[in-house]
């Protein structure tokens, strides 16, 4: 009897343990879905975020390359402009300085030094030669010098339209990335 007993109560501890096995598993099942469930509804929102990101992205790399274009177009026109008026001052320095005028108004060897000694950004050039006072005449006309003066002018013109139209790309692209915008 006492054997028969033993074996039942076994057999109820093993269905009691299979029972609370069943529902544990059931739980962890559930715990587990539940958590796949919630890294899928994430995964699906972080998808969405990316995909608007990457649409956003293009949105900007779309206006970017906009404003490129057009600060672009405009700075070559700009520079077209100054290249052709400073070709049209040089041309015109034969008409204004004649020859008659070089030969009577020869250039000092001081403004020659002078001026080497800008366009080089050295001051040892600025030291006397013998035999060359600064008021001694030199052998560039001032014609010559006006051609030089007007070319460097407007270098010095179209690289300032250069640097101009570098700040104005370089504030509408932060204007964008900043506001995801153009203005």
């Amino acid at each position: 009897m006492i054997a028969e007993l033993i074996t039942e109560s076994r057999k109820w501890l093993m269905v009691g343990l299979a029972i609370l096995g069943f529902t544990a598993a059931a739980w962890g099942l559930g715990y587990v879905c539940g958590a796949l469930g919630e890294q899928t509804k994430e995964a699906e929102r972080v998808a969405k975020a990316t995909v608007g990101a990457v649409q956003g992205a293009r949105r900007v790399e779309g206006h970017s390359d906009a404003i490129t274009a057009a600060v672009g177009a405009h700075a070559a026109a700009q520079a077209v402009k100054i290249q052709t008026v400073t070709k049209e001052v040089i041309r015109y320095v034969p008409q204004i300085l004649t020859p008659d005028i070089d030969h009577r108004y020869p250039l000092p060897v001081g403004f020659v030094r002078v001026h080497d000694a800008g366009v080089a950004g050295d001051l040892s050039t600025l030291s006397k030669p013998a035999g060359e006072p600064d008021d001694a005449p030199s052998d560039v006309t001032a014609s010559e010098a006006a051609v030089v003066i007007a070319a460097n002018y407007g270098s010095c013109a179209e690289t300032s339209g250069r640097l101009i139209a570098l700040q104005d790309w370089v504030n509408q692209q932060q204007a964008l990335f900043d506001g995801g915008k153009r203005d």
